[in-house]
């Protein structure tokens, strides 16, 4: 059997030696290998939990304006929003439109978004602030976007979107933002990303406008 040995640093003046093999080597790869896959994987999870956001909103006058925003991370303690439907007619609405939009993607062999009721209020909330403060956009007073309203719940995500549908006085505006919706690119990417499993729906009514704000997550 042949030993190799490799020379190391003197120890009190004396030249020592140490078996060296192939094996060692190996072993020594394979462990600086491991180190190198662990970094990357700490460096995937932390991009995952910062989350990617895509958010389009829509106009019934067909107008679409889409922002991709980065969430900011905040101090806030976690509170999920506690704002019930604004009546049955409108809850009713919310559910029309969810089931509405599963029905897209299994036209596109995707499956079906499972319902949220966090998301529900999230989203209610703000169509209802938008409606109240005469606003429409991704956007309120304080530069908050949906991925900080989501985070600001206390849901955990890897990826959000959010699509918005402002009408006012159509017969139908559950067929205008559906329709309108997969009519406009961005908006149809949120409906048929295949990454989403949860959605939440928040609609509010000001006399004869409405205003619909539907959300999408993947949660971790």
């Amino acid at each position: 059997m042949i030993n190799h040995f490799k020379d190391v640093a003197p120890v009190r003046g004396n030249l020592t030696f140490r078996p060296y093999s192939p094996a060692r080597k190996s072993l020594t790869l394979l462990f600086f290998s491991l180190r190198v896959v662990s970094v990357c994987c700490w460096l995937a999870f932390l991009l995952l939990s910062s989350g990617c956001t895509r958010v389009v909103e829509m106009r019934d006058n067909n107008k679409t304006t889409s922002v991709k925003v980065k969430p900011i991370s905040g101090s806030q303690k976690p509170r999920a929003p506690n704002v019930a439907a604004q009546n049955p007619s409108i809850e009713q609405m919310e559910n029309t439109v969810r089931a509405r939009i599963n029905g897209e993607r299994r036209k596109h062999g995707l499956q079906p978004l499972e319902g949220n009721h966090t998301l529900d209020r999230i989203a209610r909330e703000y169509s209802r602030r938008m409606s109240r403060e005469r606003f429409f956009s991704h956007y309120d007073a304080q530069g908050k976007s949906a991925a900080d309203r989501v985070r600001a719940a206390g849901v955990a995500y890897s990826v959000v979107g959010e699509n918005l549908f402002l009408s006012a006085n159509a017969p139908n505006p559950i067929n205008g933002s559906v329709k309108g919706w997969m009519k406009s690119k961005d908006h149809r990417i949120n409906i048929l990303t295949e990454n989403y499993t949860q959605t939440g729906v928040g609609i509010w009514k000001r006399g004869r406008t409405y205003l619909f704000t539907q959300i999408f997550i993947r949660p971790l």
